[in-house]
C-alpha cells in the first residue's frame, strides 16, 4: 500500500510539473498583472530570460560567511564565472598593473532584469572607457537578495584573498529595508528561516525523510499556496518609527566600517541609494502604479538619508531624482528592479562620480 501510494503521488507530481511546464512554454514566460503594460511586453527575450535561458539557470551554493553565493552558469542571457561573479562584458583592459572597480549590491546591481551586456556594471565599464579610464576592470560582486551586511562581508573576503580594488561602488537600500521590515530588526538575510529549519530538523530516520520529501513536491507547495499556508506575517514588532531609526544607524555603521577598510587598504568607497517606484518623483506609468507598495520603504529611506547626511554628495548619493523627467516605465517590479535603459542611466551617474577617483595622480 505504501508503494502504491508513493507511485500515485509521483505520477501526480510529475504530471503537475509537465502540465505547468507546457503552460509556461506556451505563455513564453511568467504572466504579469497586465502583460500589455509590462515594460518588456512584446520583446522576444524577456520570457526566455526569466526561464532556462537566464534566471532559472542560476543556482546558489551555501556560503559560510554570506549565506549563499552563485554557482557558475552558462545560459543564453546569463553567465556566471567560476568565482560566482556575473559576467561583465567590457572593452579590453590596457595598462599595467590592471586596476579593479568592485560593484556591490543586490539583484538590481547583479542584473536581475537585464541581460549580461545590459547590466549596471556592464554599462559602467563602457561609460568609464568613454571618460578615458582604460586600465580598470569592472567586477560584478553583487548577488541577488544581498544587503549591506553581505556586501561588506564580500568585500572583506576579497581583501582576505589579496584582491584589493581601486574603488568600490555600493548600490543598495531596498533589501536592507525589506529584511528589517520582515524580521523586525536590521542585519538579517533572505532565506535564513529555511536555513534554520534545516538545522532544527536534525537527523531524521527513513520515515521522517520520506515525509519530508513533501517540501520538494511542487504539487504540495501549490496546494499549500492555494490554502494560504505559505503566507506568513512578517515578524514586525512595531511600525516605521520603531524600525527605521535602528536600521539607519546600522546602515551608517556598515558604511563607516567599509570606509575604514578602504582607508587601511588604500581604496575609495562610494554608496548609491537605489531608486524605487515609491521614492521616485517621476510621474508613474499605469504599470508602475500597479506595483505593490511597502509602508516602511519611504520612511526608512528618509531615515537612512538623515543618518548619511554628512556624506551626502561625497560618499553617499541618493538616486531618487534620476528619473524625474521620464515618462516611460522605469521600474519593472516593486523590488527596485529597473529596465535595461534605466540601468544605463544609473551607470552613467555612477561613472560621473567614480571617474575622478580613478584618475591617475
Amino acid at each position: 500500500m505504501i508503494g502504491i501510494t508513493l507511485l500515485l503521488f509521483l505520477v501526480l507530481e510529475y504530471g503537475y510539473r509537465g502540465v505547468r511546464g507546457a503552460r509556461q512554454a506556451m505563455r513564453g514566460g511568467p504572466v504579469a498583472k497586465d502583460s500589455s503594460l509590462h515594460p518588456y511586453a512584446g520583446t522576444d527575450w524577456w520570457g526566455p530570460f526569466t526561464g532556462a535561458d537566464g534566471l532559472a539557470a542560476r543556482k546558489n551554493r551555501f556560503d559560510p560567511y554570506r549565506a549563499f553565493w552563485t554557482k557558475p552558469v552558462s545560459a543564453k542571457y546569463v553567465h556566471v564565472d567560476s568565482l560566482g561573479r556575473r559576467l561583465t562584458p567590457q572593452p579590453p583592459i590596457t595598462g599595467t598593473p590592471r586596476r579593479m572597480l568592485y560593484m556591490m549590491g543586490g539583484s538590481t546591481m547583479w542584473g536581475f532584469s537585464a541581460r549580461d551586456s545590459f547590466s549596471i556594471p556592464a554599462y559602467t565599464a563602457g561609460a568609464l572607457r568613454e571618460r578615458g579610464i582604460t586600465d580598470v576592470e569592472v567586477v560584478n560582486l553583487a548577488q541577488q537578495a544581498f544587503n549591506s551586511t553581505q556586501e561588506a562581508t564580500t568585500l572583506l573576503v576579497e581583501l582576505a584573498n589579496g584582491r584589493v580594488p581601486t574603488a568600490v561602488v555600493f548600490l543598495d537600500g531596498y533589501n536592507d529595508i525589506a529584511t528589517a521590515w520582515k524580521f523586525g530588526t536590521p542585519g538579517h538575510t533572505y532565506g535564513e528561516e529555511s536555513t534554520q529549519q534545516q538545522i532544527d530538523l536534525g537527523t531524521r530516520d527513513f520515515w521522517g525523510e520520506l515525509v519530508g520529501l513533501g517540501r520538494h513536491a511542487e504539487v504540495v507547495q501549490r496546494l499549500q499556496s492555494a490554502l494560504g499556508l505559505n503566507e506568513r506575517e512578517p515578524n514586525v514588532t512595531g511600525g516605521p518609527a520603531q524600525i527605521c531609526g535602528p536600521l539607519a544607524g546600522y546602515y551608517r555603521n556598515i558604511a563607516i566600517s567599509t570606509e575604514a577598510l578602504g582607508e587601511r587598504w588604500g581604496f575609495k568607497t562610494v554608496r548609491f541609494m537605489q531608486p524605487t517606484h515609491q521614492t521616485t518623483r517621476k510621474a508613474l506609468t499605469p504599470w508602475e502604479k500597479s506595483l505593490q507598495t511597502n509602508r516602511f520603504l519611504v520612511p526608512c529611506t528618509a531615515s537612512i538619508d538623515s543618518a548619511m547626511a554628512d556624506r551626502n554628495g561625497t560618499g553617499y548619493f541618493p538616486l531618487y531624482g534620476l528619473f524625474d523627467a521620464d515618462t516611460a516605465t522605469i521600474f519593472v517590479d516593486h523590488a527596485a528592479h529597473v529596465t535595461e535603459a534605466a540601468n544605463r542611466r544609473i551607470a552613467e551617474r555612477i561613472a560621473d562620480i567614480v571617474t575622478p577617483l580613478l584618475k591617475h595622480e
